[in-house]
């Protein structure tokens, strides 16, 4: 935890400097980021680190969930590689990791990496309970919550929901309601203001780390695979992993 730690400080002392020297290329989406934020709030280099770790700790794991069983569903779908290649190009100059100011403004160039990766994070949701403890009495679609009450929603049940989403089983990044910040039926990270706090965090890692792996690699199902992860029994954790593990070939272009 030290070495995460002095890491993480590294990087916010690192950004401070990049703040300094180059004022004039602070953008608003560098200004809106978790650092942005909190460097005009007055929080230490400390606090800025602790907070690092804590949202680096947690957009880890889930994060990686995610991205492994979508790279398993990708390679079952060589037409939503061949576009993904295309728009990753750009991708392989961007090897400084304090490049801060130069991958924000071109983030939004990956649009189907981010479709794919949030459709991903619907179907394969790797948190799967959510769970809120009511403030006030309160009733929700003609049920009586009282105050106290802790109510939990099933995060799967919800993304497989047929009422909610056409062909929910059907992996599908055209999708039309893929918006994570506003579509209502999309809970991956929960709602709200007690709504995961890194989940800006774990897109950006997902949609940049699946651009790389398809510059780099092409997917193919495994001459013989295990039982597709989504059919396997899960280690029964908070996120998800398949016991059977992900079954996936990588084939370097």
């Amino acid at each position: 935890m030290e070495d995460i730690y002095n890491a993480s400080l590294a990087s916010v002392q690192r950004f401070q400097a990049l703040t300094k020297e180059r004022p004039h290329e602070m953008d608003e989406t560098i200004k809106k980021s978790l650092m942005g934020i909190y460097n005009t709030q007055g929080y230490t280099d400390y606090e800025m680190a602790a907070t690092m770790v804590n949202v680096m700790i947690a957009a880890g794991e889930a994060p990686a969930s995610a991205l492994a069983q979508t790279l398993e569903e990708l390679a079952r779908r060589e037409e939503i590689q061949a576009v993904l290649l295309k728009e990753s190009d750009w991708t392989e100059a961007s090897t400084d990791p304090y490049c801060l100011f130069d991958l924000p403004s071109r983030m939004h160039e990956l649009r189907l990496s981010e479709a794919c990766t949030i459709e991903g994070l619907r179907l394969f949701a790797p948190a799967t309970l959510v769970q809120r403890s009511a403030l006030v009495d309160t009733e929700v679609n003609g049920m009586f919550v009282p105050k106290g009450r802790v109510v939990g929603v099933c995060v799967h049940s919800v993304h497989h929901d047929a009422k909610l989403w056409k062909e929910p089983e059907l992996f599908n990044p055209e999708r039309p309601d893929l918006d994570y910040e506003s579509a209502p039926n999309l809970v991956t990270f929960s709602k709200g203001t007690r709504g995961c706090p890194g989940k800006h965090q774990a897109v950006a890692i997902c949609k940049l780390s699946l651009s790389k792996i398809i510059h780099n690699f092409q997917l193919k199902v495994a001459p013989h695979p295990a039982r597709p992860s989504q059919e396997s029994p899960k280690v029964p954790k908070m996120v998800e992993w398949s016991v059977n593990g992900i079954s996936l070939w990588l084939q370097r272009r």
